[in-house]
């Protein structure tokens, strides 16, 4: 019996005097799942719940993508059309979702320009119902007899708050438009509004207007209020207009101008995917709980060796020794379990609300990551250990490697953006240098980055080519190279600390603990007796 008197330890030590039971369970403690599971020859339901679990999360991120990339398509294509019909001059040379993307600047240089650009904006829009081909309508004409009047907003000072105001525009104002745009300056004269003021100009302007458009899918049909917002910043006083547009997306009951049949209710689809987000949220929560219940477990054994140990030897576990009884993988697990709640749970609340991207950027973040914790962790049931071993037996080397490689690589970023910048497009700036030598890592095309420097320089010439030759050498062929050979060293270590774990320099009270179980019980023709719930403590 342990001294102290424990009443809450000793009922459990039902072989008083040699601990046979506490090494058993010490034994069967330690031991991966497979090897539990020959042991005690029962049904592996852990495993069939974990692969369960890695399904349905995997499942559950590729409905999310199946959903959010078509409705990303959707706002993008909403994007590109009101880009097409509001902005006057407006091109493939300005489309930043064109491939590869626009870097031209919608910049506007006269005033007349910035007035016939404005004309052309308040144009369309009142020639929308005759121009549009039936996906765009007024947002809430039918409660309206007129079209619902646009918003004029300026900023005239840098701290100063912004002052909006409707425009008052009739149907004669809008002909004149018709034949000439830049009697746009009349009708803002009118409504009390002034851009320039002898050589004092605006600050920052924009329209702000509302239209209704129709998402038809294969399963659904949806209907937005698309709030548009036409810029023209001067803000920099450089003499360049800076022209933009941005919309934000908001779900709306479908207007009959839009559709005259609305389908109600949830669809079929939509059942299915709320009852695959309630089963995996309960997994979920059930992974948690078995986390939970493990980790409790491995510190109240460890509670109970650490008292066996000290009423025989004297002495107490080790540090390192406490430490084998805490599994870090079930914190992992927990907080992974979180993520794919608190990211489902977003899921479900995302049809509901605004086109939020930051909210389903959060979304695909959480269950991406998921994914990946999940597939881990069934290769940990797998007893795929040996590469996880090497991978943690490496991981300092790697990172004093990464260390020195991170100083060395901003050492070349600083040298390309400094020098080779102002020659060339792919250094203007740290972003663009960094992508530039990270694509160069990945086997970019290096003549591209030699093409796009200036050649006006002999010198400069010459030191663009020793630096990307220099950064291709020292990072792909021997960064790369050691990375593998300590990786490969970690290896070696791992199975050769395994062949001599059992040598006695390396083994500790616990370890000894262990080796004392009766090694007749693995051997007898009912060791999974010896093994089951009710023989362990």
């Amino acid at each position: 019996m342990l001294p102290n008197g424990s009443q809450d330890v000793a009922p459990l030590l039902q072989d008083q005097v040699s601990g046979e039971r506490l090494k058993r369970t010490l034994y069967f403690f330690f031991l991966n799942p497979v090897d539990k599971w020959s042991l005690r020859k029962t049904f592996p339901g852990k495993l069939i719940f974990k692969i369960v679990l890695a399904v349905l999360v995997a499942s559950q991120l590729v409905l999310f993508s199946q959903e959010r990339m078509p409705y990303f398509e959707y706002a993008t294509r909403v994007d590109r059309v009101l880009h097409h019909k509001f902005l006057k001059n407006w091109d493939s040379d300005n489309d930043p979702y064109a491939f590869p993307p626009g870097e031209k600047v919608y910049l506007l240089y006269e005033r007349t320009d910035v007035y016939k650009h404005l004309g052309h904006v308040v144009l369309s829009y009142y020639n929308l119902k005759n121009d549009t081909l039936g996906s765009f309508a007024y947002y809430n004409a039918a409660k309206q007899v007129h079209v619902p009047e646009m918003s004029f907003c300026q900023k005239p000072k840098r701290k100063a708050s912004k002052i909006c105001q409707y425009l008052k525009i009739s149907e004669a104002d809008v002909e004149e438009l018709r034949t000439d745009l830049s009697y746009i300056e009349d009708v803002l004269s009118v409504n009390n509004v002034s851009l320039f003021n002898g050589l004092q100009a605006f600050r920052r302007v924009y329209l702000e207007f509302s239209l209704e458009s129709i998402h038809e899918s294969d399963h659904q049909t949806k209907c937005h209020q698309v709030q548009t917002f036409v810029y023209f910043d001067n803000s920099k006083r450089n003499d360049m207009v800076d022209v933009s547009l941005s919309i934000k997306l908001s779900p709306i009951l479908c207007s009959l101008e839009l559709i005259s049949e609305m389908e109600a209710g949830l669809q079929p689809n939509d059942w299915l995917n709320i009852i695959l987000d309630v089963i995996l949220i309960a997994c979920c929560l059930f992974s948690m709980a078995l986390a939970i219940k493990s980790l409790m477990y491995g510190v109240k054994l460890m509670q109970i060796t650490d008292k066996y140990i000290h009423s025989r030897n004297s002495c107490h576990l080790s540090f390192i020794d406490k430490l084998r009884f805490f599994h870090v993988w079930y914190v992992v697990v927990i907080l992974n379990d979180i993520l794919v709640i608190a990211g489902t749970c977003i899921k479900l609340n995302l049809a509901n609300t605004d086109f939020n991207n930051a909210l389903y950027t959060c979304t695909s973040m959480f269950l991406g990551c998921a994914v990946f914790v999940v597939a881990i962790d069934l290769l940990r049931y797998l007893t795929f250990l040996n590469v996880l071993i090497s991978m943690t037996k490496f991981m300092t080397n790697v990172l004093q490697l990464i260390l020195c490689a991170g100083i060395l690589y901003s050492a070349f970023l600083l040298a390309g953006w400094t020098i080779i910048g102002p020659y060339s497009p792919k250094f203007h700036t740290v972003s663009r240098s960094s992508k530039t030598l990270f694509s160069l890592l990945n086997g970019d095309d290096m003549f591209a980055t030699f093409v796009t420097v200036e050649t006006s320089s002999q010198v400069l010439l010459v030191f663009s080519t020793i630096f990307v030759y220099s950064f291709v050498i020292i990072f792909i062929y021997v960064m790369l190279s050691l990375v593998i050979a300590i990786f490969e060293n970690a290896w070696y270590r791992t199975v050769e600390d395994q062949s001599r774990y059992n040598t006695p320099q390396q083994k500790t009270d616990l370890d000894m603990l262990v080796e004392e179980m009766d090694v007749d019980t693995l051997n007898d023709a009912h060791a999974a007796h010896f093994f089951e719930r009710d023989q362990l403590l």
